[in-house]
């Protein structure tokens, strides 16, 4: 069974790696709007 603490840092994991790649399109976006 998987343990509450392993599971919480397989979410928080997960969250840091969503905010990176909205980070990394919203960057995108803004170069594509500055060509």
């Amino acid at each position: 069974m998987i343990r509450n603490s392993t599971l919480m840092q397989w979410v928080e994991s997960i969250g840091r790696f969503m905010s990176g790649v909205s980070q990394l399109s919203v960057g995108e976006a803004r170069r594509i709007r500055a060509i």
